[in-house]
This record gives structure tokens, sequence and C-alpha cells, in this order.
């Protein structure tokens, strides 16, 4: 999909200098890179999240019970 984007000028000279030092193939590329990470970034802080509601539920307590016995 081509999708059309306005940056700052420091941003786009960013986007050149990040491309040319890594040697991809356009800013697209150093851009589709950078929504990866923003990406895994949301999906690190989603666990992180549902890690602590997890461990502040009753569940969390009843499966540490549960699962003490080591069986």
């Amino acid at each position: 999909m081509k999708l059309s984007v306005s940056l700052p000028e420091p941003q786009v000279d960013f986007l050149d200098h990040y491309q040319q030092r890594h040697r991809l193939s356009s800013r697209s590329e150093v851009l589709q890179l950078a929504l990866k990470l923003l990406q895994k970034r949301a999906l690190e802080e989603d666990y992180r999240a549902a890690g602590e509601e997890w461990q502040s539920s009753e569940d969390a307590a009843l499966w540490d019970r549960a699962s003490g016995d080591g069986l």
C-alpha cells in the first residue's frame, strides 16, 4: 500500500543518513524497521501489563498454592 507522510526536514535527513549508513534500499525500508520496533515495544508492554495483572489476581495466588505441591 502506498502512503504519503509529511515529516520535518531533520527527520528526513535522519532517514536518508540511516538508509545510507545501513545500506537499506529506501526510506520506506527505514520506516518499516522503525514501525517493527514500535510494534515490538508495544507487545512487550502488553505482556508486562498482562503479567502484572496476573500476579495481582486471585488466580495467581490459587495457582501458586496448587502448583506448590510439586505435582
